[in-house]
């Protein structure tokens, strides 16, 4: 939001990011690497699944999607605007295929 919200009304701009995987899993993603260069399309889809599950397994972060737009908040906020970016993680993960259950 602008440093200085005074007292006149301000616009509000609300983000969502796109459809991105959801949970920080390295060795979930070397896994799906390695099955793309093998051609191995099973292996390739059970590392995906790890990497766009939600909740993330226990002891994976999840990835802070909502933060990917930072820069263009503040700049925005620069500019008057009161910005919001939300986490849509979970509509992610229950996306099979790009934003057809998403949307």
């Amino acid at each position: 939001y602008p440093k200085d919200l005074g007292t006149t009304p301000r616009p509000l701009i609300v983000q969502l990011h796109g459809w991105h995987e959801t949970c920080a899993d390295r060795a979930a993603a070397a896994s799906r690497d390695a099955a793309e260069q093998a051609g191995d399309w099973d292996a390739y889809a059970a590392a995906g699944q790890k990497l766009f599950s939600w909740p993330c397994a226990p002891g994976i972060r999840p990835i802070a999607n909502e933060r990917g737009y930072d820069y263009l908040g503040e700049e925005l906020a620069g500019h008057g605007f009161i910005v919001v970016s939300i986490r849509a993680n979970g509509i992610n993960a229950s996306s099979v295929w790009g934003d057809e259950n998403a949307s």
